[in-house]
């Protein structure tokens, strides 16, 4: 099946939702460390 579109337009919603998967993991890393680093 040959794709007549430009492939920029079907793997973009892909990209920002790996963008958004990876912002999350990384905040949440982020507030473990924080919680991790305040406990004595």
């Amino acid at each position: 099946m040959i794709a007549h579109h430009p492939p920029g337009r079907s793997i973009r919603p892909y990209l920002t939702k790996l963008l958004t998967i990876l912002k999350q993991q990384t905040d949440h890393e982020l507030s473990l460390s924080l919680i991790t680093s305040q406990t004595p």
